[in-house]
């Protein structure tokens, strides 16, 4: 009889405690949950410890990701370009509704910021009716009602 490997010992191990989880989830949750409310303070205090020894590093993987939905969005909506003046600076871009209503709509799906709406956009498949903008075209457009870039070039001609 030949002996097991330690890498046999511990997939036969990996498998037995998979189908013990998969057949106990219901009293692994419940115990989960009740020590987790028994140290909560405790619990807070070390994920905090956590985040202030690595806090530099989690601002940076969070703007990286918001950097990406942001990127992704202006890509699936025309591009790095203002669809009115050509601006092509990323950080003055974003995201505008074509027929108006932004404000309203992000209070309605709760996105006051911009990831979270880039966010929304990405979680449901970049619907129609947005296209990109530079910001300063799209306060005008969504104060003066018209941009001062579009004006232009129509009075020039």
């Amino acid at each position: 009889m030949a002996h097991k490997t330690q890498e046999e010992i511990r997939e036969q191990d990996r498998l037995y405690q998979q189908a013990y989880r998969a057949g106990h989830r219901e009293q692994i949750n419940a115990y989960s949950r009740a020590y987790h409310q028994r140290n909560r303070t405790k619990l807070l205090k070390k994920m905090h410890g956590r985040y202030m020894a690595k806090q530099d590093e989690y601002k940076a993987t969070a703007k990286a990701q918001r950097q990406l939905y942001k990127l992704e969005a202006l890509r699936m909506y025309g591009g790095t370009t203002c669809a009115c003046c050509g601006e092509t600076h990323i950080e003055f871009l974003c995201i505008d509704h074509i027929n108006g209503g932004g404000m309203a709509h992000r209070r309605t799906i709760g996105a006051y910021i911009g990831n979270n709406f880039y966010r929304w956009l990405k979680s449901h498949g970049y619907p129609l009716g947005f296209r990109v903008l530079c910001v300063n075209c799209n306060f005008a457009l969504g104060h003066a009602g018209y941009c001062p870039h579009s004006f232009a070039k129509n009075s020039s001609k």
